[in-house]
């Protein structure tokens, strides 16, 4: 795994779900793709609100695409994350 710099956080995307928790399937209705949820892989020593393991709010036109070990992930600042899910 690498570590980001400064102020940056490395995510990976989350699979979008089309199930309820109950296990009712829902349609996928595509609002706007560019819109995900992520997991903080790696945060940079400068962050202050994303920590490791937060799930985050992220628009993946505002990251940088990188391959790492046949994996897609994103690297934000940490300005760029929308939201973190509490």
């Amino acid at each position: 795994m690498i570590t980001p710099l400064g102020e940056r956080v490395l995510v990976r995307l989350l699979e979008l779900e089309d199930k309820t928790p109950g296990g009712i399937v829902i349609p996928v209705i595509k609002v706007d793709e560019k819109i995900r949820s992520a997991k903080a892989m790696a945060v940079g020593k400068d962050c202050h609100e994303v920590k490791v393991d937060d799930i985050v709010l992220v628009n993946i036109s505002n990251g940088t695409k990188i391959i790492l070990d046949y994996e897609e992930l994103f690297v934000f600042n940490e300005s760029k994350i929308l939201a973190v899910e509490e």
